[in-house]
């Protein structure tokens, strides 16, 4: 009986973790995985960045929010990112409110993982960048990219 039982022990003890484990750490690889893609995307030769917290003030404080500026189109720009993000992402809903394309991405497999983006025409940010010249000067597109974090259900 004795050697059925420790059997048994050996069995459980060794056997595989639960798939939504399995699951979490896939999903987190993913997240890091698209994270490291879209930051390429942008420190290429095309983007310049700039400080989102000090543009934007307080409303992005705390948010991971990067921000940059292109001579890209929006569109092209929104055509790139939508081919990188899509096979991390649930769905794709962009929502087009004044000139900017924006969205709140949920990771595939894990509802509480999200991230955001905002691809804008810089046409109507000279309020926005008015402290900045620099920045509307041969640039037309600005993009704030929020990184994955955990959403956390408001109750």
């Amino acid at each position: 009986m004795k050697p059925a039982l420790l059997l048994c022990v050996l069995l459980v003890a060794c056997r595989p973790p639960e798939a939504h484990v399995q699951q979490t750490k896939g999903s987190m690889d993913a997240s890091q995985q698209l994270n490291d893609q879209l930051l390429a995307y942008f420190s290429g030769p095309d983007f310049r960045a700039f400080d989102a917290q000090e543009i934007f003030g307080p409303d992005i404080q705390d948010t991971h929010s990067l921000g940059y500026v292109t001579a890209l189109s929006r569109e092209t720009v929104q055509e790139r990112v939508a081919e990188i993000i899509d096979p991390f992402v649930e769905d794709q809903v962009w929502a087009d409110d004044y000139g900017q394309l924006h969205g709140s991405f949920v990771f595939k497999g894990m509802p509480n993982r999200r991230f955001g983006l905002g691809i804008s025409l810089m046409g109507n940010k000279q309020e926005t960048f008015k402290n900045h010249p620099e920045l509307l000067k041969g640039y037309q597109t600005s993009i704030v990219y929020v990184q994955p974090y955990e959403w956390e259900p408001q109750q």
